[in-house]
């Protein structure tokens, strides 16, 4: 088995205008958050403002994900989206953006031509699961609980597993666990 894991220690955290931000994967691995140069990347973010705006990204598509709390998004001139835990909202990088709230959210950011979605599943204590996915990437995070691969390898809150597009897995929850599954398909694939 050739699958990647990623423990929360080697992850850097750094503060926005509104919170902190937490890269958790960028591709290709060099590129640079900062240089707008990846093709693909996922992080979690605190948002502690009551009310803030996000940041322009020229190119750039996102996907939001609310882990914890509520968050009112306010993308000016098309629409207004409530999202409480679990519920996830997709736009343009360069829509002014406007959110009201307290959270703990997980973002999906994709290169114009990178095509990605995200989506939750909740596992109960002893149940299995098997994925297998199609696109380049599949990264698996685990949010909270624990759980076991196929290879008895144990996985806890704030992990993250980089499963390759040939391989499957199965995961079994020792505890109740809720995951956040990222699916990515690169450009020209």
């Amino acid at each position: 088995m050739s699958i990647s894991l990623y423990k929360p220690e080697s992850r850097n955290t750094s503060n926005w205008a509104h919170g902190t931000t937490t890269e958790l994967f960028i591709y290709p691995a060099r590129a640079s958050f900062q240089e707008r140069n990846f093709l693909f990347r996922i992080s979690t973010a605190t948002v502690e403002a009551e009310a803030c705006d996000f940041t322009y990204f020229e190119g750039i598509s996102r996907q939001l994900m609310v882990l914890t709390g509520h968050l009112l998004l306010t993308h000016e001139g098309h629409y207004e989206k409530a999202l409480g835990p679990y519920d996830q909202d997709s736009f343009s990088g360069t829509w002014k953006t406007r959110c009201q709230g307290k959270a703990t959210d997980f973002n999906l950011m994709l290169r114009e031509g990178t095509q990605g979605s995200i989506h939750a599943i909740q596992l109960p204590a002893g149940v299995t699961h098997r994925i297998h996915s199609p696109y380049d990437y599949c990264l698996i995070y685990l949010i909270e609980g624990r759980a076991a691969l196929q290879d008895n390898t144990s996985i806890g809150p704030r992990d993250l597993l980089n499963l390759p597009k040939t391989e499957a897995l199965t995961l079994k929850a020792e505890d109740d666990c809720h995951f956040v599954i990222t699916e990515v398909m690169l450009p020209g694939s």
